[in-house]
């Protein structure tokens, strides 16, 4: 059996927050779980290491996609593969089926000036501003026009909101779009 005075102080506040400390089995397989392997060189040594800290420094950091580019994608791969549906698509991808069907509705809802101008894009800042979630309500509006006309709002609040040498670097690359 493991005594509370061997556990980590937030082991101890967790376990009595959910009403788990008189169980022994579970405080121990708590235990197990958080002293798995050797502790990560990010963690100072005097301090005790939470379940949530340890996830946190093993998941892996997400790199930007475009997602227009990766509706494209899934446009492509439905159309050459002529019996694949959304749930085929999700399970090769890795992602779930409403997200298919989201990225899917940027590219084909989407005017052609908008996806021309997003599929060319790779700087990290733009995509992180672009995201699909912010896109998303363009593609319920009625008219491409009033679609065009939000989207060249949103390229202006990002160009305000951002340091000079970033909105360097996005005239720039709207300068190649253009040009």
């Amino acid at each position: 059996m493991i005594g509370p005075l061997k556990l980590a102080p937030q082991i101890i506040h967790s376990a009595n927050k959910i009403g788990i400390r008189d169980n022994p089995l579970l405080l121990q397989s708590q235990k197990q779980v958080l002293s798995k392997g050797q502790k990560p060189a990010i963690f100072p040594a005097n301090k005790a290491i939470t379940q949530k800290d340890w996830k946190r420094s093993i998941r892996q950091k997400r790199k930007s996609t475009n997602p227009v580019r990766t509706g494209f994608e899934f446009v492509e791969y439905l159309n050459k593969n002529s019996n694949a549906t959304y749930d085929d698509l999700s399970l090769d991808a890795g992602i779930t089926k409403a997200r298919v069907c989201q990225l899917i509705a940027l590219h084909k809802r989407l005017p052609s000036e908008i996806t021309d101008f997003l599929m060319n894009v790779d700087e990290s800042k733009i995509l992180k501003h672009f995201t699909e979630r912010r896109l998303r309500p363009l593609t319920l509006l009625a008219s491409d026009d009033d679609k065009i006309i939000k989207f060249m709002e949103m390229k202006e609040a990002f160009a305000v909101g951002n340091t000079s040498k970033q909105r360097e670097a996005f005239e720039a690359l709207k300068s190649r779009q253009t040009g």
